[in-house]
């Protein structure tokens, strides 16, 4: 199975995948994980220029949206990273067993490369995570 040796992108090859699953399934949630943070900090950036006075606002609400599309575009990097590093038949396979719809995604990023195919497969990952947690906590409070 292929590792990953980027660790400055926070893609260490020591965060499991060997347990038999989809290895990128680790390494997405540390992504995520970092993403959140990133998009906590943004915001609380906006609440900082809301503040400033109306001469320095629009400077700073240019130079923030400057900073987001660096962020979005250094997390779509680290994506396409993740997924050209742990891409082989036998991942694919498990991806499309983890869920058809990410399988896909995961696939065809892969093979194009693109930002809109990359996008694609961070949201149906996001989607699939995402009801796996509301059945997690369906299941919590009905049991």
């Amino acid at each position: 199975m292929p590792t990953f040796e980027s660790r400055e992108n926070g893609l260490d090859s020591s965060a499991g995948g060997g347990g038999g699953g989809w290895a990128a399934l680790s390494f997405y949630d540390r992504y995520s994980q970092k993403k959140q943070k990133r998009q906590k900090k943004h915001k609380q950036d906006i609440e900082e220029i809301k503040q400033l006075p109306e001469t320095d606002k629009e400077i700073a609400k240019l130079l923030h949206k400057q900073l987001e599309r660096e962020d979005r575009n250094k997390e779509i990097a680290e994506l396409d990273l993740l997924i050209q590093s742990s891409y082989s038949k036998r991942q694919a396979r498990k991806a499309k067993a983890y869920n058809e719809r990410v399988g896909k995604a995961y696939l065809k990023a892969h093979q194009e490369g693109t930002f809109s195919a990359i996008e694609k497969f961070e949201r149906e990952l996001d989607r699939v995570i995402e009801e796996d947690e509301f059945l997690v906590l369906a299941m919590a409070v009905l049991g």
